[in-house]
């Protein structure tokens, strides 16, 4: 609730929309300063009191010309300057969300993380990934585990070659693992089970 005592300032056309300059007078979660607003459609710009912003298009497929236009066309940021950088910054958290496909595109894509601890890069999905390469697909670390919970299968139409300091091999069927390369093998991978 607003406690403003000052009428707001309201700029109205008719067929297009308006701009109203002063504080919500109606109970309200955040509290409005200036809202732009069209017409025909919900699409609106609103700037809260504690510094906030929220741009909203149309939830209708269509504004005052009918149609599809709104539903084909949607809404677009464009940067057209050739060469110049578009920057969205972010103190907190930064979601991105979307009820369809989420594209990434460009010449080079680039994904850092700058955490000194812990998972920098996570990614989480409910069925399969797939990852495709015209040229070659190289993973480099300090460490890399490959876990499955059921079968790992490995094919290439050329060479296949492993080239390592010790290479050792182990299955548990046949029960002829040494005992304690039997249980270093636990060490490493119980977190990996379940």
């Amino acid at each position: 609730m607003s406690d403003s005592k000052q009428p707001p300032i309201i700029f109205t056309h008719n067929e297009s929309g308006a701009i109203i300059i002063g504080e919500d007078k109606d109970d309200t979660t955040r509290v409005r300063d200036i809202g732009l607003y069209a017409s025909h459609a919900d699409c609106q710009l609103r700037l809260f009191e504690d510094g906030g912003f929220n741009l909203s298009s149309s939830s209708a497929k269509s504004g005052k010309s009918g149609g599809d236009d709104n539903k084909s066309s949607g809404s677009n940021i464009l940067q057209q300057c050739i060469g110049a950088p578009l920057i969205i910054r972010s103190e907190g958290n930064l979601i991105i969300q979307s009820a369809e496909t989420l594209t990434l595109e460009g010449k080079e894509v680039i994904i850092k993380s700058h955490t000194g601890e812990g998972t920098g890069i996570n990614l989480d999905a409910e069925s399969d990934i797939v990852i495709n390469a015209k040229r070659d697909y190289i993973c480099t670390a300090e460490n890399i585990t490959v876990s499955a919970k059921e079968d790992i299968l490995q094919q290439s139409e050329g060479w296949n070659m492993i080239a390592c300091q010790h290479h050792r091999i182990t299955e548990s069927v046949s029960q002829l693992t040494p005992i304690t390369q039997k249980a270093y093998i636990e060490i490493l991978t119980r977190n990996l089970k379940g």
